[in-house]
């Protein structure tokens, strides 16, 4: 499990969720959405290669 938080402007409620969605889905990430607020979205990408230096 890799989550990985992403900041949202808050000016508009769906928009910014839905660019970052986007830009995962068109590196072909698989994610799953696990919270949502208002300025923020953090996500879960189990299969990310993630360096812990």
């Amino acid at each position: 499990m890799t989550l990985v938080a992403f900041e949202l402007s808050g000016e508009h409620p769906d928009i910014p969720v839905a660019e970052v969605i986007g830009a995962l889905e068109s590196e072909d990430i698989e994610f799953s959405v696990l919270y949502r607020f208002d300025q923020m979205l953090i996500v879960d990408i189990p299969n990310a290669n993630v360096n812990s230096n």
